[in-house]
């Protein structure tokens, strides 16, 4: 190969990883939206700062977290959540197995995860504003390498049964008689 082919060649394999790089983030939260793409090394959440919030939930609901593995590594990944500006995350869901990516396509994972069942506002703050996170626990190093991937998530308060809430004699509320109501078919009168 001439000197010329191989400086072509070079810089086409160049370009061509360039285009890939935003694929080599090794995992990425997709659901609820990461604060940043891609993961990072540094912990709590890879550096970035807390952001808007992109899932609103009550405390106690449970959600479906979904993330995307982009390199293969053996290991596990971990979800956590924090009330505590990033500083006291409680796991979840620990040591979800990581599985063997058969192709170059990202692997998809989701895991369904109770969010914590307290949500009390600080008195200098209205609203409970957690971190949900995603780790990537990579065991072919030593020590293991870990890559952070975040979401901000505003929790509401649970839900207080009122007496506008009673149950009729049935055991439907005043609003699940309603739509109830409102998915019968009409009937219509023909003159």
């Amino acid at each position: 190969m001439t000197a010329r082919r191989r400086a072509v060649a070079l810089a086409a394999s160049t370009a061509a990883l360039a285009l890939h790089a935003p694929a080599l983030a090794h995992v990425e939260l997709t659901s609820p939206v990461p604060r940043s793409p891609g993961a990072k090394k540094t912990p709590p959440c890879g550096g970035d700062t807390r952001g808007a919030p992109t899932l609103v939930a009550r405390a106690g609901a449970l959600v479906t977290v979904r993330w995307i593995e982009t390199i293969d590594h053996p290991g596990w990944h971990e979800i956590s959540f924090s009330t505590g500006g990033d500083g006291d995350f409680r796991v979840l869901r620990g040591r979800i197995p990581d599985r063997r990516m058969t192709s170059t396509r990202p692997l998809a994972y989701s895991a369904r995860v109770r969010l914590p069942r307290t949500a009390t506002p600080t008195p200098s703050a209205k609203r409970v504003v957690g971190t949900l996170r995603v780790i990537q626990y990579m065991t072919d190093r030593d020590p293991p390498t870990l890559y952070y991937s975040c979401a901000d998530v505003r929790l509401l308060p649970k839900a207080r049964r009122s007496s506008s809430r009673s149950l009729s004699s049935r055991g439907q509320t005043r609003e699940a008689r309603y739509v109830s109501a409102l998915r019968r078919p009409r009937r219509r009168t023909v003159s």
